[in-house]
C-alpha cells in the first residue's frame, strides 16, 4: 500500500511539472499581455485548478486584445489546457454573451467550430448561436461533478463558462473542478476493476414536448421532425425506439404538441466506456456519466415521485445507467456513492466574479455546481 501511495505521489508531481512547463510556455507566448498564476484560494491543493490568466494592465484588457493573444498562441494554449486542465481568464472587459462568443470562437478556431448542444440531457436556454445557459438545475441542489456529455461517443474536447451575474459572496454557486486523472488514481482499485471490465449502457427517455419529466426529444435534438431525430441518433451511434403513450388521452395530447411525429416518446440507448485515454497526454482518465444517470443521483423528493409513477420499472425513468452486458447488470449503489464521494473530496472551487471566463479540458477535468441562493447567470459553450 505504501508503494502505491508513493507511486501516486510521483505521478502527481510529474503531472504538476508537465502542467507548469505548459503554463510557462503559454506565458512566454503571450509575452507581457497576461499574468499567469494559480488561483489564490486553491494554492494549498496539489492540483493547480484553475490556472488564472489576467491582463498585465487595464490597457491590454479588452476582449479584442484577449482574442488576438489567444489566436496568436492557440497551439500553446491548447497544450497548456491538456496538461493543466482548466484556465480562468479574469479581469478582462467581458460583458455578456457576444464577448464570450468572441473569446470561445478564438479558442476553438472559429465560431463554426463551436458545438451545438444536440443530444443533450440537461435543460438549457439558447442565448446566441451555440452559446447556452449553463444547466438549469434547481438552485437548492448541488449538481454532480461530471465530464460534459461523457455518455456520448464523441464528447466535447473543451467546455467554457462565462460569468454574467456572479452569486453574492457566501451564497454558493461555485463551479467545482476535479482532475479526472487524479480521480482514477484515488478511486478504490476494486471499483475501478469492476467498471473497467465492462462498458456502460446509457438509456434516456425523451417525452414529446410538454408530456412528461425530462428534456423533450424536440428540445434535445432541436427539431420537430422525427425523421431528423432518427438520422441524428444513427450519426451518434445510438439505438432508438419510439414508444406509444399508454392512454388515448395522452396520445391525443402528444399528437397535438408535435407537427410531424406520432403520439410517441423516444427512448435511446448508447454504450460507452468508463475510462478514456486523453489524446494529448495519453493518460487514462475517469470519464463517464454512470453516477449521474443512475436513479440514486436524483434528489429524494424527485426519486420518490418517479417511483410513485413508475414503480420498479427503471426502464421508464427519464434516464438510467447499467452495465452493457447481456443481462444489463445494475450498478451497485455503494460503489456509485464512493465515486461521488471521491469526486467531491478531490474537487477544488473558486468564487465567480462577473466577466470571468473558465475554459475546461473536458477529458482532463470534470465540473459540477454548488447549490446557491439568489441570482446567478453562467453561460456555456463547447468545442
Amino acid at each position: 500500500m505504501a508503494g502505491a501511495l508513493r507511486s501516486f505521489e510521483v505521478e502527481e508531481q510529474q503531472a504538476l511539472a508537465r502542467a507548469a512547463e505548459a503554463v510557462a510556455a503559454w506565458h512566454t507566448a503571450v509575452g507581457q499581455g497576461a499574468v499567469v498564476r494559480l488561483a489564490h484560494d486553491v494554492r494549498s491543493s496539489t492540483v493547480p485548478l484553475p490556472v488564472v490568466a489576467s491582463p498585465a494592465s487595464v490597457r491590454v484588457a479588452s476582449v479584442a486584445q484577449l482574442c488576438a493573444r489567444i489566436e496568436d498562441s492557440r497551439s500553446e494554449l491548447r497544450t497548456m489546457l491538456a496538461h493543466a486542465g482548466a484556465l480562468l481568464f479574469r479581469g478582462y472587459h467581458v460583458h455578456g454573451a457576444e464577448d464570450f462568443s468572441a473569446v470561445v470562437s478564438a479558442l476553438a478556431g472559429s465560431s463554426a467550430a463551436l458545438r451545438e448542444y444536440r443530444d443533450g440531457i440537461s435543460p438549457r436556454t439558447v442565448v446566441l448561436d451555440r452559446v447556452y445557459t449553463s444547466t438549469e438545475y434547481p438552485a437548492c441542489y448541488d449538481m454532480a461533478l461530471h465530464n460534459e456529455m461523457s455518455y456520448s461517443r464523441e464528447p466535447p474536447s473543451c467546455i467554457a463558462f462565462c460569468c454574467v451575474v456572479a452569486p453574492e459572496y457566501g451564497s454558493g454557486g461555485q463551479t467545482p473542478l476535479v482532475d479526472s486523472r487524479r480521480v482514477l488514481r484515488r478511486l478504490d482499485p476494486e471499483v475501478v476493476r469492476t467498471f473497467r471490465q465492462q462498458s456502460l449502457l446509457y438509456q434516456v427517455n425523451y417525452p414529446s414536448r410538454g408530456m412528461g419529466p425530462g428534456v423533450s426529444w424536440q428540445t434535445a435534438f432541436d427539431t420537430e421532425e422525427a425523421a431528423l431525430v432518427e438520422r441524428y441518433c444513427r450519426e451518434l451511434g445510438a439505438e432508438f425506439e419510439w414508444l406509444p403513450y399508454e392512454s388515448l388521452e395522452l396520445q391525443q395530447e402528444a399528437s397535438s404538441s408535435s407537427t410531424s411525429a406520432p403520439a410517441q416518446r423516444l427512448r435511446t440507448y448508447k454504450v460507452g466506456p468508463t475510462i478514456r485515454v486523453h489524446p494529448v497526454t495519453q493518460q487514462e482518465v475517469w470519464s463517464n456519466h454512470a453516477h449521474l444517470f443512475h436513479p440514486s443521483d436524483l434528489p429524494t423528493p424527485t426519486l420518490e415521485a418517479l417511483q410513485r409513477t413508475y414503480g420498479n420499472d427503471t426502464s421508464s425513468l427519464p434516464k438510467n445507467c447499467t452495465f452493457a452486458d447481456p443481462e444489463h447488470t445494475p450498478l451497485a449503489s455503494d460503489q456509485l456513492a464512493h465515486i461521488r464521494h471521491t469526486l467531491w473530496t478531490e474537487s477544488v472551487s473558486f468564487d465567480w466574479m462577473a466577466g470571468d471566463i473558465l475554459v475546461v479540458d473536458n477529458l482532463a477535468v470534470a465540473h459540477g455546481r454548488r447549490a446557491f441562493v439568489g441570482e446567478r447567470l453562467i453561460l456555456a459553450a463547447m468545442f
